[in-house]
């Protein structure tokens, strides 16, 4: 299991990364978004299809992510591109990563992301601010969903060895879940919800917010809340180490 990095600041700290070509660093005026002080004055829907093999990496700077996990080896994505100048950015999926390239030697950028892929691929998914939302994974490696400030949903989630979910602020809702071996759940600010979920280590915590687990089935559980309450209905575990300093914790 990876280490985690401090979340409660990571809302600001996240909005620096992205996908970009030519840089990294971001920033967004009223209107629209400027990366090296160009602007990005333009965007545009961007459709392709392609092989991802085993794996997908994303990095979003400002934007949604929506899975879906289809069967076959195929992947078919949406992409919404902010670009300086129209039609600059040309976009492929090249080792289960996207590449972006400018024919004006401009920057570019991700924004939101719809994306249909293998259901057996290991994700790594990274947004500095919005939503991610992964639907119908299956038989992966693992799953990793990052956001700096947004909310987290994994549904119909299944036979995966390891996964991760932080925010630094915002929701996260998980299950139903099946056969999961490790997997961690972690809020800045925020309610965790699980439901309906088979996990062999689960570790949760949020600074500030509730924890809820409904029709669970756990070996280990840990972790807690800083200010918010713990509630246990209809779970079962072998063992527990979930507190809240400031809340208290219920079960059935």
């Amino acid at each position: 299991m990876r280490r985690w990095h401090g979340l409660i600041l990571l809302a600001l700290a996240a909005l620096i990364l992205g996908a970009t070509a030519g840089s990294k660093m971001k920033d967004w005026g009223e209107d629209h978004m400027r990366v090296d002080g160009v602007r990005l004055e333009h965007s545009r829907l961007v459709e392709l299809e392609g092989a991802p093999g085993g794996e997908f990496e994303l990095e979003v700077g400002l934007g949604d992510i929506e899975v879906r996990g289809v069967s076959g080896d195929r992947a078919r994505l949406r992409l919404k591109i902010p670009e300086a100048e129209p039609n600059d950015i040309t976009v492929k999926l090249e080792d289960g990563r996207l590449r972006l390239a400018s024919a004006s030697d401009n920057p570019g950028a991700i924004g939101d992301a719809w994306l249909e892929l293998p259901a057996g691929c290991a994700l790594e998914l990274t947004t500095g601010y919005g939503d991610i939302d992964i639907i119908g994974m299956k038989g992966g490696r693992r799953i990793i969903a990052e956001t700096g400030l947004g909310e987290v949903t994994l549904e119909d989630v299944g036979g995966i060895h390891e996964i991760e979910v932080s925010t630094g602020k915002g929701d996260i809702r998980v299950g139903p879940l099946a056969a999961i071996e490790l997997a961690a759940l972690k809020t800045g600010m925020g309610d965790i919800q699980v439901r309906d979920a088979e996990v062999e280590e689960l570790e949760v915590g949020t600074g500030m917010g509730g924890i809820d687990f409904l029709d669970c089935r756990f070996g280990l559980v840990s972790g807690g809340t800083g200010l918010g309450k713990v509630r246990f209905k209809h779970t079962e575990y072998e063992r527990s180490d979930v507190g809240s300093g400031w809340g208290g914790v219920q079960g059935d």
